[in-house]
């Protein structure tokens, strides 16, 4: 009789447990602002699941199974008000899955614990960056216009026109466009970016010989960088970058107020320039301008400066 009892007191307590861990079961998202890139996390009812981060890229849903953030849930529990998971991955440390929730129903989950950002891979020097706190919407319940149809890549595009001005100098003319996100993500899908950016078009001057340019980009991020072509060690170079969330600008100026940089600021042409030695030991200058753009010079040859302050104070918008 004891035995029947106690039987029957967990089996109506396991159920109980079931009922209570139904509403956690699903695929739940969350879109960062860029309204196409998704914090990802599927539960599965027998408590295996996956954690990662997804793009909804022409009209379709990708999970990045190959990026770092990629978390497959081998075991998933709820316990005292805590999302506790087993994982596997290939990471060089443990990261802390231990999600304390905050609210749970049928159609979101409010969870506070780690999240891994795009561009950024996670150790244990930066592990603590990555705590905040994520709205999960059931995908079934998620309504809103979300996604990023995709053009054709930077790289495959004669960006500029270059003209020459005189013996010393060329000019570079940027072609410009209405919003220059579908041509990043139709580059990439790794990082994350802004969901619209008007690119008008511009121009500057340039060194004699520096009609060479490559592309680089980070999260809400993108540099063009000019250099000589028949410089093959990249000694002096000129950079135009787009800092779409002005957390560049923003670092920078914000360590020169806390006396972490020293603030080596000029008027050259009517322009703010700030001096500086860059991490490789170049003597470097930058000219914030409007729209996240700040134009940069890096060099070993001090000689070249001047040139350099000219060409990266010459920038402007054609309209």
């Amino acid at each position: 009789m004891i035995q029947l009892l106690f039987t029957s007191y967990t089996s109506a307590q396991n159920k109980t447990i079931r009922k209570k861990n139904e509403k956690y079961v699903g695929e739940w998202k969350s879109y960062l602002s860029d309204k196409t890139t998704f914090e990802y996390l599927k539960l599965n009812s027998d408590r295996t699941g996956i954690k990662a981060i997804g793009k909804t890229i022409n009209g379709k849903d990708t999970i990045l199974s190959e990026n770092h953030s990629f978390l497959k849930i081998t075991n998933w529990q709820i316990e005292k008000k805590r999302l506790i998971l087993q994982t596997k991955h290939d990471l060089t440390y443990e990261p802390n899955i231990v999600y304390e929730v905050k609210s749970a129903n049928k159609d979101s989950i409010v969870l506070l614990g780690d999240y891994f950002e795009l561009g950024i891979y996670p150790s244990r020097l930066n592990k603590n960056s990555f705590n905040r706190t994520v709205k999960y919407i059931n995908a079934k319940a998620l309504k809103g216009d979300y996604g990023l149809i995709t053009k054709t890549c930077l790289y495959e595009m004669e960006l500029f026109n270059f003209e020459v001005i005189d013996d010393n100098f060329i000019s570079a003319k940027y072609i410009g466009f209405n919003n220059i996100i579908p041509h990043l993500a139709g580059c990439t899908q790794d990082y994350e970016f802004v969901s619209n950016y008007i690119d008008p078009a511009y121009e500057l001057k340039l060194p004699k010989g520096f009609d060479f340019w490559t592309l680089g980009w980070g999260n809400n991020s993108l540099t063009i960088s000019f250099i000589d072509k028949n410089d093959k060690t990249s000694n002096t170079s000129i950079e135009i970058n787009y800092d779409f969330k002005d957390e560049d600008k923003n670092h920078y100026l914000s360590k020169i107020q806390k006396g972490k940089e020293i603030e080596n600021k000029t008027i050259y042409n009517n322009k703010e320039l700030y001096q500086f030695t860059n991490w490789q030991k170049k003597t470097s200058g930058k000219i914030f301008y409007d729209n996240h753009i700040y134009v940069s010079y890096y060099t070993f040859d001090k000689d070249k400066e001047e040139v350099l302050k000219e060409c990266i104070s010459s920038f402007r918008y054609k309209n």
